[in-house]
């Protein structure tokens, strides 16, 4: 099944620096990486966007808040699929300079 949305979604989850979230952007799309930047609603069940980004395709959620803009790091989810709709996520967090 083809990926209906892009390789990868980018939530942000506080109000970051602007900067950071471009800085983030372009880490990946230097690797040739398709991503969409957007805004968590904190009203969303964490685990109700993990399942629908699953659900469309997504190969990986990457989740960014104002502690890791500190620290310079980001935390990546990237799904195992298993079948249509199934999957498990191997998480990861490091600094976007240093992705693969």
């Amino acid at each position: 099944m083809a990926p209906l949305g892009p390789l990868m979604r980018c939530w942000y989850i506080d109000e970051e620096n602007r900067n950071f979230i471009w800085w983030v952007e372009q880490a990946f799309r230097q690797r040739g990486l398709t991503c969409d930047m957007l805004f968590l609603n904190p009203r969303l069940q964490l685990s109700a966007v993990v399942k629908r980004q699953v659900l469309e395709g997504v190969q990986a959620v990457v989740f960014l808040n104002r502690q890791m803009q500190t620290a310079s790091k980001i935390s990546i989810q990237v799904f195992d699929r298993r079948g249509e709709g199934e999957a498990s996520f191997d998480r990861k967090r490091f600094s976007p300079c240093s992705l693969p």
